[in-house]
C-alpha cells in the first residue's frame, strides 16, 4: 500500500513497480472520481486521501470484504516489466520499466561523475 502524493497515481505506481521489479496495467476509466477529468488529471492529480494497494488475486475477495465501507475501485493488475495505461478513449500507452527507472534515478546521480582535484 502506498499513498498517492507528488505526481499522482502514475508516480505512485511507477515507484511501486520499480521497487518490486514488476510492471502494471491500469485502466484510467476505472479510477473513481466525483467529476469528469482528463486522462492526465486522472494519472497525475495529487488528490489527498488516495492509496494504491496491490494484493494477490487469491486475496481479492477477502480484501473487498475488509474494505467494503470505503470507496475503492480496481484500476489494474501487476504485469511484466512494462507499465501500460489505457486512456479514456481506449488507446493504450506503454512505458518500459527500465526506462522509467533510469529517468527516475538520473537526477539522483547528478554530479557523481564529476572528478574533483
Amino acid at each position: 500500500c502506498s499513498y498517492v502524493h507528488n505526481g499522482g497515481i502514475a508516480v505512485s505506481l511507477s515507484k511501486a513497480a520499480i521497487a518490486g521489479g514488476l510492471g502494471a496495467n491500469i485502466d484510467t476509466r476505472s479510477i473513481l472520481s466525483d467529476r469528469n477529468h482528463t486522462y492526465e488529471e486522472l494519472l497525475y492529480s495529487e488528490t489527498p486521501g488516495r492509496f494504491v494497494v496491490t494484493i494477490d488475486p487469491k486475496d481479492r475477495e477477502r480484501f473487498e470484504q475488509i474494505i467494503q465501507s470505503v470507496p475503492y475501485g480496481m484500476i489494474g493488475s501487476v504485469t511484466d516489466k512494462y507499465l501500460y495505461a489505457t486512456k479514456l478513449d481506449g488507446a493504450q500507452e506503454l512505458a518500459c520499466l527500465d526506462k522509467v527507472k533510469e529517468a527516475y534515478q538520473r537526477p539522483l546521480r547528478f554530479g557523481l561523475d564529476v572528478k574533483v582535484n
